[in-house]
């Protein structure tokens, strides 16, 4: 990156999410807004209110971390719609499914979309700047 304050910027471990390392910086990992990834979905069919900060994206509940935005995809053995009150148990900022009727706490964002294994894959290219078309 050049320019300005964006010098005081660079990236953390490979990740789009953004360090601050400016002096005295507090060397916090600055996440990307909600609404930028759903833009490069296709298709979203209903989004509640809420535009948190994801500080990474995860399709194992098991793996959420504060900040996370958890992608609940139908699998050949299991649902992951059923491991969403684990994910919010741990933290998750949002969730991503294809159920309209998931019950989610008011304040959490949830974000029903057609097909969650290819919502993973749009919103994994968007968090990363999309390198394969680097």
């Amino acid at each position: 990156m050049s320019g300005g304050a964006n010098e005081d910027q660079k990236r953390a471990g490979g990740d789009s999410a953004l360090f601050d390392s400016a002096p005295g910086g507090l060397g916090i990992i600055l996440g990307m807004r909600l609404s930028t990834l759903l833009s490069a979905l296709p298709f979203v069919l209903q989004r509640s209110p809420g535009d948190p900060d994801i500080l990474g994206i995860e399709h194992d509940s098991r793996c959420v971390t504060p900040g996370a935005l958890f992608v609940a995809r139908r699998g050949g053995n299991t649902d992951g719609h059923r491991f969403i009150p684990n994910a919010i148990e741990r933290g998750a900022a949002a969730i991503v499914g294809e159920d309209s009727h998931t019950p989610t706490p008011p304040h959490l964002a949830y974000v029903q979309v057609p097909n969650s294994a290819e919502a993973l894959a749009w919103l994994c290219a968007a968090y990363h700047d999309f390198p394969a078309r680097k």
